[in-house]
């Protein structure tokens, strides 16, 4: 399919009715903030479990004075309702507008907590998703249902290529089913984390029991702060897992932290995929836009990829000396009875090695509204701001501490 001028990207929006869930989100209140001001889409519900005043304060916490562009913004419905509740808690008045009038549904809402109960990440990640799939199946109007998984939703495969294409593993309804009960089904303890058990578990539900919705799984892998939209840096950090683990490794805590890897390999060579939330926005309403279905992963590969010992590198590279040498030093092991580190523990996927296939994103326009490229982009630069945000935000008692201890932040370096 040839690409769409920009003025055809602008048209097909401006023609869209959206329902967007996770708006509070990371990746959600990007997307939200690309619909409503860079694209004008002609009408965006967005499904809320707070009041307005909430809603407001979650969106400037993450945005500061960019959250005024959505809250003045006309097109921008907001909608109470909770995505775990049968028929999402709408009023039954919401519930029928959304469900007459809607033509394309995002649903970003997700329980990132890798490690919360099962039956609490299922709920939130997987029955909440079959909730908005059994909305949008009674659409007349729906044209795309766009599902936002995870990369590491098929963390049980073996390191190397991942392709765009849902991996059958065990019996999903049966899964599903255990899991209601109290149960945990085998097939969980195959994953890096329960999260992403109940990600793949939602994929697999979706492709079975709607098989006429015109469904396309995005699926990012770890989502970065953004390079331009809604500005740079944008991300709050709790979604953001590799800012989190900067955050770990940069405490002062001395000793070692001891990573293992295979046979072979002597370093964090694997590359560690990340790619930057505005990026996956883009990526994911461009392929809107096309009408593409099925799947599509998120990854470095749209970007820059990056090794863990790059990612590594950063912090000897931007972290002041004094604060630097109270660090812990990073050491790798193929010797798996060497007790691994909790931060590697903790990120289980830091030293594997998987590619995630982007080649069904090949064609994407790299300028315009919705470009994968964005103009005088500086990666060091990124990296290096990234890395004083972090810094900022370090808790407050603990920099206290460290300042007395003769670790003073010098700004000069940030």
């Amino acid at each position: 399919m040839a690409p769409p001028r920009d003025d055809a990207v602008l048209d097909f929006f401006a023609n869209q009715t959206v329902f967007l869930t996770g708006s509070t989100g990371g990746l959600g209140g990007c997307v939200l903030y690309k619909l409503a001001v860079t694209l004008k889409a002609a009408r965006i519900f967005v499904l809320v479990r707070h009041d307005a005043e909430t809603v407001r304060r979650k969106w400037e916490a993450s945005m500061g004075i960019k959250a005024d562009d959505i809250f003045s913004n006309d097109r921008v419905v907001l909608l109470a309702g909770d995505c775990t509740k049968p028929r999402l808690g709408l009023s039954a008045k919401d519930y029928l507008a959304v469900q007459k009038s809607v033509s394309v549904i995002i649903n970003a809402s997700a329980n990132i907590d890798f490690y919360d109960p099962l039956v609490k990440l299922v709920a939130s990640n997987c029955l909440s998703a079959l909730e908005i799939a059994a909305l949008g199946a009674a659409m007349p109007n729906l044209r795309r249902f766009v599902h936002v998984s995870t990369a590491y939703a098929n963390s049980f495969l073996d390191d190397g290529l991942v392709e765009e294409k849902v991996y059958p593993f065990g019996n999903p309804e049966s899964e599903l089913l255990q899991v209601l009960e109290g149960r945990t089904p085998a097939q969980a303890g195959y994953h890096a984390w329960p999260y992403g058990y109940s990600k793949h578990l939602a994929e697999q539900l979706l492709v079975q029991r709607f098989p006429r919705l015109p469904l396309l799984i995005v699926r990012p892998s770890s989502v970065g702060p953004a390079l331009e939209v809604p500005f740079s840096q944008y991300m709050p950090q709790a979604s953001c897992p590799l800012s989190n683990m900067y955050a770990r490794l940069i405490y002062p805590t001395g000793g070692a932290n001891t990573w293992h890897v295979p046979d072979g390999v002597s370093s964090g060579s694997n590359i560690l995929d990340e790619i930057p939330v505005d990026i996956v926005a883009n990526m994911m309403l461009q392929h809107v836009c096309r009408g593409t279905a099925g799947v599509v992963h998120a990854g470095s590969e749209l970007y820059i990829p990056r090794t863990l010992d790059h990612f590594l590198a950063d912090l000897e590279e931007h972290v002041p000396d004094e604060w630097r040498r109270k660090m812990a030093k990073n050491v790798f092991t193929a010797d798996l009875s060497q007790r691994q580190c909790k931060i590697a523990n903790f990120y289980r996927v830091t030293t594997r090695d998987w590619w995630f296939c982007t080649l069904r994103s090949a064609g994407l326009d790299s300028t315009g509204p919705l470009g994968l490229s964005p103009q005088d982009h500086d990666p060091d630069t990124y990296v290096r701001d990234r890395l004083a945000q972090v810094m900022r935000s370090l808790p407050k008692d603990m920099l206290r501490e460290c300042e007395g201890k003769g670790l003073a932040l010098k700004a000069s370096r940030l």
